[in-house]
């Protein structure tokens, strides 16, 4: 079962991958993700080209004719269930031999542990919500277009 699916079943949540980008840019090598929003992203970028008091002609003729949108998404959990259940399992069981096993002899671990070890851990591989993103999409944008439906104030003539 993939994390995903494994998400979905515990949760009830669509996978991850079926709700669209987690984010958007206009550089496809930033170092942090904050738009989540694509005209936020535009905005950004363009912004950055204009000065206070331009023309509509000034603002038409700085800006790039398009720009190109990246699109990111958290990237999937791809954890060795049964791996982690194990270490979390082993660090629980060793903490309490040390502090209340016998001496001479090693304990058992039970099913019961076992379960609820593996258990624990599907819920932490499906619940971790990753900072790591990876780029999955990109597209371009008409500038000019872009400007007249979201920022048509940028067009007017400053006195």
């Amino acid at each position: 079962m993939t994390t995903h699916e494994l998400e979905a079943h515990i949760r009830g949540l669509p996978p991850r991958s079926s709700t669209g980008p987690d984010y958007y840019d206009c550089d496809a090598y930033t170092d942090r993700l904050t738009h989540q929003d694509e005209s936020d992203a535009i905005e950004y970028a363009l912004d950055a080209w204009l000065t206070p008091k331009m023309t509509a002609a000034e603002v038409i003729a700085t800006l790039p004719k398009t720009l190109t949108v990246y699109e990111f998404s958290r990237m999937e959990v791809e954890a060795d269930v049964d791996s982690l259940a194990y270490s979390a399992l082993e660090r629980a069981f060793e903490a309490l031999e040390e502090e209340y096993g016998d001496p001479e002899s090693e304990g058992d671990v039970t099913q019961g542990m076992r379960d609820a070890a593996l258990a624990f851990a599907q819920v932490m591989v499906a619940e971790y919500s990753p900072w790591a993103c990876e780029q999955t999409g990109q597209h371009e944008v008409d500038v000019e277009t872009w400007i007249r439906e979201n920022r048509p104030d940028w067009l007017e003539d400053k006195p």
